[in-house]
């Protein structure tokens, strides 16, 4: 490392970041120039694929690239380590030239522009070089406290950190090493040109997942959907409610227990992000090294993975004896809606089976009806008896018999219909047309005892019109279908 210099170490989920980590690659060739290989790290293209990311979790190498310049450090690495690809760059160039640390980090935010959409997070470290840690630096870079915490790290590096919100996704680092622990200040922050990755780096990594699993539990509003849950058992219906209503009150809680934002989910979310959190907190220790012991960013980042691992551990207590209670109440609405529909099944079969009684009942009295008139016709004319009825009286007694005919055939037909709106029309009609032979009947013969001759055509219409409407309409209140 020189004078002044940006390291950025870059974190980002593998499988998951290649398009966009494999883009920023090409553009630190075209864009910084780097554009030579490390041979003795790495090859010099990045190629993401899932056979070669594959493999223990121990930290490797995938690709490696530096700038042609000898004046200058800019070179860049990725590693892949456990399920993360850290990209490390480093930024350094020659004392004379007086580039300094805001414009080294305009030069890698131009090319990198905002990763907070697809990485983990970010760590950019201002380093320099002091002859003594006693007296780190003489500049401070802006944002950072001169009478801050400062974390020294052995005799060889002195680390403090920009202060800013818990869950940011950006974390900014003032670095200073010592004059004559240079090379182990590099191989803790940067690399000793092996492929060890540096203990600093390891730190940073598993506190970037800390850090995403705090924003992942920020963006997860437990206990909107703790009080979601409280509202439903609330409002679920209790006693002997009606079958839709309980059907329904399943309906919901089975989407909130197992729906895509169930509690189901939640606690298996809460779970994972808390056992990452215990995992990453391991991990930190064993690569703080005791450091963790003194006041400082790595004392800061356990004791946010431990605040964290809590406040996770509170959450799921909560989420699983919710839902305990809304496994519960679904079993109960289960039984109830179960034994509502089955009553209701029941009444449907005992409906069903009352219709049926009444269609074997009218076929009864149809049958019955047209069998004595056919009986009756068929006596007539084996004894060649003629019925004694006037002459006008008998065209109406035929008529009558015939719509009484037709209006017991289209009742029969009206109770089997599933879909009896065309039946119920034809029962009213003939209903009328029964009506009106009654009411012709009537007149007819009321015409033969008082003139002895046939009714006038206009008596016999006035009186057959009102009654054909009084057999319509009064056949209305009988088609009412039984529930």
């Amino acid at each position: 490392m020189d004078e002044r210099a940006l390291v950025v170490h870059l974190f980002a989920p593998a499988g998951q970041s290649a398009g966009p980590l494999e883009r920023l690659w090409r553009d630190l060739g075209d864009r910084l120039g780097m554009t030579w290989s490390i041979p003795e790290l790495g090859p010099y293209e990045l190629r993401l694929d899932e056979p070669r990311l594959a493999g223990p979790p121990r930290a490797r190498v995938l690709a490696a690239r530096q700038s042609r310049s000898r004046s200058e450090i800019v070179q860049a690495v990725v590693w892949h380590r456990h399920d993360v690809l850290a990209l490390l760059v480093a930024l350094a160039p020659p004392p004379q030239d007086g580039t300094g640390w805001a414009e080294l980090e305009a030069r890698w935010a131009e090319v990198a522009g905002d990763t907070s959409a697809w990485a983990l997070g970010e760590a950019r470290l201002l380093t320099c070089v002091a002859p003594s840690l006693d007296t780190p630096g003489d500049e401070v870079p802006d944002g950072f406290a001169a009478e801050g915490v400062r974390l020294t790290a052995g005799v060889h590096t002195v680390l403090m950190e920009e202060a800013g919100a818990e869950a940011r996704a950006l974390r900014r680092f003032f670095v200073v090493a010592a004059d004559e622990q240079r090379a182990a200040s590099d191989a803790w922050l940067w690399s000793r040109g092996t492929d060890d990755f540096p203990p600093l780096a390891a730190h940073l990594l598993h506190a970037a997942k800390v850090r995403h699993q705090l924003r992942t539990r920020e963006g997860f509003d437990a206990d909107r959907l703790l009080g979601l849950a409280d509202e439903t058992l609330r409002r679920r219906p209790c006693g002997a409610a009606a079958a839709d209503d309980l059907v329904s009150a399943r309906r919901r809680l089975s989407s909130l227990l197992a729906g895509p934002d169930g509690l189901t989910l939640a606690v298996t979310k809460t779970r994972e992000m808390e056992r990452t959190v215990q995992i990453a907190a391991a991990n930190m220790r064993q690569a703080a090294a005791g450091l963790e012991r003194e006041p400082g960013p790595l004392r800061g980042d356990l004791e946010l993975a431990g605040w964290l691992e809590q406040r996770l551990a509170d959450d799921l207590l909560y989420l699983e004896a919710t839902r305990e209670r809304v496994r519960d109440a679904l079993a109960e609405a289960i039984q109830a809606a179960d034994e509502a529909v089955q009553d209701r099944r029941e009444r449907l079969q005992r409906r069903e089976e009352a219709v049926q009684r009444r269609r074997e009942r009218i076929d009864l009295l149809q049958t019955a009806v047209i069998g004595s008139v056919l009986m009756v016709l068929a006596a007539v004319q084996a004894f060649e008896y003629r019925v004694p009825l006037p002459g006008p009286v008998t065209p109406a007694v035929i008529a009558m018999l015939g719509s009484l005919a037709l209006l017991l055939a289209t009742v029969t037909l009206w109770r089997a219909a599933d879909q009896g709106r065309g039946a119920a029309v034809a029962v009213r009609v003939f209903g009328g047309l029964a009506c009106a032979a009654l009411a012709w009947v009537a007149c007819a013969t009321l015409a033969h005892l008082v003139a002895g001759a046939a009714a006038p055509v206009w008596l016999t219409w006035t009186v057959a019109v009102p009654a054909f409407g009084l057999g319509f309409f009064g056949a209305g209140p009988y088609l009412v279908r039984p529930r």
